[in-house]
């Protein structure tokens, strides 16, 4: 948002709100807020509430994929085998083994235009 127009709109109310504070303060405050909600922040803290609620390791992973038998759980595909939550972590899934399946590409990118 550096330099942009919707940042020097913010600026600009933000002069009004708050008269008298200089525009390096407020373009700090601008950037704070920025990263806050960033994507990857809100990301990260997701991941870290759904492993809170439960994580899966890698022998966990290992006996999922061998109950399915290295194939996709929905199509029975073998070919580029991926861990998919069942509940998305954005719906609050957590990061458990109950809540781990093996999809294929396909199955996994299909399932989201079914959410």
């Amino acid at each position: 948002m550096s330099d942009s127009p919707e940042r020097e709109e913010v600026l600009r109310k933000l002069r009004v709100l708050l008269p008298g504070f200089p525009d390096i303060r407020l373009g700090i405050a601008i950037d704070l807020i920025v990263s806050a909600f960033s994507p990857a922040r809100i990301r990260k803290q997701r991941l870290r509430a759904a492993q809170e609620k439960g994580r899966h390791t890698p022998a966990e992973w290992r006996a999922i994929l061998r109950k399915h038998g290295g194939k996709c759980a929905y199509c029975g595909s073998n070919q580029d085998i991926h861990k998919d939550h069942i509940i998305p972590i954005s719906r609050g899934g957590s990061d458990g083994a109950d809540n781990i399946q093996p999809l294929c590409v396909h199955c996994n990118c299909s399932k989201w235009a079914n959410l």
